[in-house]
């Protein structure tokens, strides 16, 4: 697996908890600076990446994330994500839509996860 895939992967995570925090109330999500990223091994074929991230400050829309990747037990890619957000207007239709759409694809993400011996 690329590094770039596995920051990609940190960087999805981050902003799926950064929705899940706000309800999926939160319009755009943007990946603002990705910080002390460190590759510390390969991810190969047929290997799992586990990743898991964990806010640590928020300032109104701009969140900092530690996130990692873990793979048989080991790291091998972390770092601090930056996350800023974009909030939807009241009265958005379409937002509402899109935040109800997240939430669900969110739900059936998290019910797999939770499936997987």
């Amino acid at each position: 697996m690329p590094g770039v895939l596995m920051l990609e992967s940190l960087s999805q995570a981050a902003c799926l908890l950064v929705r899940a925090t706000d309800n999926y109330q939160t319009g755009l999500v943007l990946l603002r600076a990705a910080k002390n990223v460190k590759f510390a091994d390969f991810v190969q074929p047929g290997e799992t990446l586990t990743i898991t991230a964990e806010i640590i400050k928020r300032d109104e829309n701009r969140f900092t994330l530690k996130a990692t990747g873990v793979k048989e037990g080991k790291t091998a890619v972390s770092g601090r994500l930056v996350i800023d957000c974009v909030p939807n207007e009241p009265d958005d239709v379409v937002a509402r839509f899109a935040s109800q759409f997240m939430h669900q694809m969110a739900d059936q993400l998290r019910q797999e996860a939770m499936a997987q011996p």
